[in-house]
């Protein structure tokens, strides 16, 4: 439980530092051309305050997993923001759907992250690399070991991306990432603490990004 508690409060410092940056960049940005992918700098474009509709991008994240007995979707398309050249943050909802032999469960939920351009054009491709946290809450009503009691559970998943722009404001986005508060004998009979992982704890998205 005290580690737990520790993981949130390190999340929610995390948070706070990213709005204190984000909060602290809007004042003295450069305003963005149309694209999702995060250009150049240009000192010659006159500097602005507020929201910038240009900053603005939309992306469809999915997962999957499959095996004997069993299978996971996840679709969860967001609305997010670039705050810098090299910090975005959004938010958004989940849709998973889990089959477990003859169990069925349908998730709802929501999510919000915060990302960090690291590497810009790697190897010369054009392709990002970035780091990415993200907080996901998920609930369902449970039908396998209780009557239509609604579980929740809570993912804060951490790890790499890597974006490669795909033409126009279009970007391909994959992610590798690690979920802090996997615990792989916490509530093991129930389904949706252990499933939509490809391995323990890991777990692989990937989604098209679109700039306004």
């Amino acid at each position: 439980m005290k580690k737990q508690t520790s993981i949130h409060l390190l999340w929610l410092a995390f948070l706070a530092t990213a709005l204190f940056v984000s909060h602290t960049a809007l004042a003295q940005r450069q305003p963005l051309p149309p694209r999702n992918n995060p250009p150049k700098e240009d000192k010659n474009t006159q500097q602005t305050g507020g929201f910038d509709r240009n900053r603005f991008f939309v992306e469809g994240n999915i997962g999957f997993n499959a095996g004997s007995g069993f299978a996971y979707v996840s679709a969860s398309p967001v609305l997010g923001y670039w705050f810098t050249n090299r910090i975005s943050a959004g938010a958004g909802p989940i849709f998973e759907y889990y089959r477990w032999s003859d169990y069925k469960a349908n998730v709802l939920g929501a999510r919000t992250f915060g990302r960090f351009q690291a590497f810009n054009n790697l190897f010369n491709s054009g392709g990002n690399l970035f780091l990415h946290a993200q907080y996901d809450f998920l609930t369902y009503k449970d039908n396998y070991q209780y009557k239509d009691k609604r579980v929740t559970a809570h993912r804060l998943p951490l790890g790499l991306g890597f974006s490669q722009p795909m033409g126009g404001v279009a970007t391909f986005n994959l992610m590798v990432l690690y979920d802090a508060l996997y615990n792989k004998n916490r509530n093991s009979d129930i389904p949706l603490y252990n499933y939509g992982y490809v391995f323990d704890g890991f777990i692989i998205q990937g989604g098209i990004n679109f700039g306004f």
